[in-house]
């Protein structure tokens, strides 16, 4: 389930305007049990950042160019895998969420097979950033 709260919502119709650039988009693990609602801001998904050991945001380059499916235009960034480097935490992976180069959120989701543990060395998890835009007429 992909979420784009409302502080995501502005940025990105902002950035269709050509009235703000997001730059280079990072991408994070979420480690709360958390749904996703529309007034989450950066900081609600910061606060539950991944922390096992090997973990790091990622810049996803390249992202495929858009395509449509049933009037919904879809794009996705490389797959990527994290892999845990020394076992002794205690992070369970619920989701990805996506920010612009400033910190700004943009999009969140949950991840559809439920939550990952990233405990112990060799662990590991991959996550394939998209979103979708679709007209509600």
């Amino acid at each position: 389930m992909i979420v784009v709260p409302n502080v995501g919502l502005l940025r990105l119709l902002n950035a269709m305007l050509g009235l703000y650039s997001p730059g280079a988009l990072q991408v994070a693990l979420f480690v709360g049990n958390y749904t996703p609602t529309h007034a989450d801001t950066e900081a609600t998904y910061t606060a539950m950042e991944a922390t096992f050991a090997g973990y790091s945001r990622y810049t996803p380059s390249p992202w495929a160019a858009a395509y449509m499916v049933f009037n919904q235009a879809t794009a996705y960034a490389a797959p990527r895998t994290w892999t845990v480097t020394a076992s002794g935490g205690t992070d369970i992976v619920y989701g990805y969420f996506v920010l612009d180069a400033a910190g700004g959120l943009l999009w969140v989701s949950l991840e559809a097979q439920g939550p990952l543990p990233m405990r112990n060395a060799g662990d590991s998890y991959t996550c394939t950033p998209g979103l979708a835009y679709a007209s509600q007429n």
